[in-house]
């Protein structure tokens, strides 16, 4: 049975990482020219993009976590624990963000096109992270 400190060092960072990454993104967003400002106030912008984002990234984390559990199950990867689920979970938000950025199809698109546009790079983005920066197992 793994120990309550254990867990905390695998749960934490992950959601820490991610929902910090998240809000560095929209902060580094409104330094950029091409972006806007809602009511032409960046305050309430960021407001509104953290409103946003943190459940998206929050998701995120939950499903980083379901991928590790399904990894440490067919002991493919250990569960990362202190600096490097704080660094995964910094990592992972960026591609999730840049794919939104870069395929972004406007308020006419269907809900169904926002919905996998968020969906597909959080699957890609949790498996991969996962995967390519996860602590192996090692069969004997």
């Amino acid at each position: 049975m793994m120990k309550i400190s254990r867990l905390a060092s695998w749960i934490g960072p992950t959601y820490v990482g991610t929902i910090a990454s998240s809000w560095l993104a929209i902060t580094a967003y409104l330094f950029l020219p091409r972006s806007s400002h809602v009511l032409g106030d960046p305050w309430i912008t960021w407001l509104l993009l953290a409103t946003v984002a943190t459940p998206v990234a929050s998701l995120l984390a939950t499903t980083m976590l379901v991928v590790d559990v399904i990894l440490l199950k067919f002991k493919v990867c250990a569960l990362p624990t202190g600096k490097r689920a704080l660094g995964m979970s910094l990592l992972a938000p960026l591609p999730v963000a840049a794919s939104l950025w870069y395929f972004w199809p406007g308020s006419a698109a269907p809900l169904s096109t926002f919905a996998f546009l968020v969906i597909a790079p959080i699957l890609v983005t949790a498996l991969g992270v996962r995967l390519s920066l996860g602590t192996p197992i090692k069969h004997a």
